[in-house]
């Protein structure tokens, strides 16, 4: 038996990126929620992943591949960096760009050996 499929579209993208009970979203975000860090993301930046995934054809599964190059180099921040408390991916940071950081340095997090 041969099938064909259609490919998924900008929202159907973005619903396996935010919808599921084991979203990538909701993934990072539990992560960095680890350190005491908020993720928020842009409705643009989530509109730019999900084109990147329809452009290099790779669907669904290739989602996980576009959000690790994004997140990769913060979440080696992060733990170097106590002042940080959210972390606003945009269609900038996207495109390889910085994401916006709020810092607090008058109230930083406490590190993994409780030493501020």
């Amino acid at each position: 038996m041969v099938v064909s499929l259609d490919g998924l579209d900008k929202d159907a993208l973005i619903r396996i990126l935010k919808e599921p009970k084991n979203a990538l979203i909701k993934q990072y975000q539990s992560l960095l929620g680890m350190d005491g860090v908020i993720l928020e993301m842009t409705d643009e930046a989530l509109l730019l992943i999900a084109q990147k995934a329809i452009d290099r054809e790779i669907g669904a599964r290739g989602l996980r591949a576009i959000m690790e190059k994004i997140m990769t180099s913060i979440m080696f921040l992060i733990p170097s960096d106590l002042a940080i408390k959210k972390i606003v991916i945009t269609e900038e940071a996207v495109d390889g760009g910085d994401p916006i950081i709020v810092r607090d340095p008058a109230h930083p997090r406490q590190g993994l050996s409780g030493k501020r």
